[in-house]
């Protein structure tokens, strides 16, 4: 279960953060109450927000360019809410949703919460609806949820970074911990350059710039277009990397047994049990 205090959307907007997605699949985790509560508060720091099916897309206009943002989960809500709040991503619904907004703006950006966790390369299915929706008219695809960096691929005049993984994260697999800042230079009729800022998440849980040359080359090499696995190759790579973080975690534990609290060990025990139980089928 996840949560956050109600004075961090005040760091946010003090880090310089305008436009939030908040469709994820852990937004409903302590009920629609807290949901609403938490987007309220966005709001009364005036963050634009998507990924709420009663709001309209987002449209931002910066020195007359114009922006328009969307927001989707593509994964299920794991609380038992029978309501669900923020939009479930279809491509019928986000292909419709695009040609609702696309001829009002100069950009078309869409935030997707999708793939699985900590495999570093996507599914077919993720690459197909990546290239049906820049065909649809959208410029970004800015993919989360995996935890880890995945590839950034240039298809014809759209950029998907498929995964930008973490950010600000107490996880502890080192994989978790490469990250990167994506950059963006627009001009009024088309995207100048990309670029990325390779950064590692340290000891205190936040981003710093990376200065190590061998982090920095391999943080880089996701610039590539991903190889697409078939169905029985994409599902072995999530056994393989579900395996190695089992064996993350239960290292983790042995060094840290003695530092940590008793009650955040038990929920690292159950963790493990639970992932050594169920294996892949387990949902982060």
């Amino acid at each position: 279960m996840l949560r956050g205090l109600p004075i961090f959307t005040k760091q946010l907007k003090k880090a310089g953060f305008n436009i939030v997605n908040v469709a994820n699949n852990h937004l409903q985790e302590y009920g629609k109450e807290a949901a609403l509560d938490s987007i309220n508060n966005l709001k009364e720091e005036d963050f634009k927000i998507i990924g709420i099916d009663s709001f309209q897309p987002q449209i931002i206009l910066i020195k007359d360019i114009r922006f328009g943002f969307l927001g989707y989960s593509l994964h299920p809500e794991q609380s038992i809410c029978e309501e669900v709040i923020y939009s479930q991503g279809n491509l019928k619904k986000i292909i419709s949703d695009v040609k609702k907004i696309r001829g009002k703006v100069n950009y078309l950006i869409i935030s997707l919460h999708w793939g699985d966790e900590y495999v570093e390369n996507p599914s077919k299915e993720q690459i197909l609806l990546a290239h049906k929706l820049i065909d649809a008219g959208v410029d970004i695809i800015l993919g989360h949820h995996p935890h880890v960096l995945q590839n950034i691929e240039k298809y014809k005049n759209g950029i998907i970074v498929y995964s930008l993984g973490n950010f600000i994260s107490d996880m502890h697999p080192k994989r978790t911990k490469k990250s990167c800042i994506f950059k963006v230079k627009f001009t009024k009729n088309f995207i100048k350059e990309f670029d990325i800022v390779p950064v590692y998440i340290g000891k205190k849980y936040q981003p710093r710039l990376v200065k190590n040359k061998n982090t920095k080359k391999s943080i880089q090499e996701i610039y590539k277009t991903p190889v697409i696995l078939t169905e029985e190759q994409y599902k072995e790579s999530i056994k393989t990397y579900r395996k190695q973080l089992r064996i993350e975690w239960f290292i983790f534990l042995i060094k840290n047994c003695c530092k940590l609290p008793k009650k955040y060990l038990l929920e690292y025990i159950f963790l493990f049990i639970k992932t050594k139980l169920f294996k892949n089928k387990c949902k982060i």
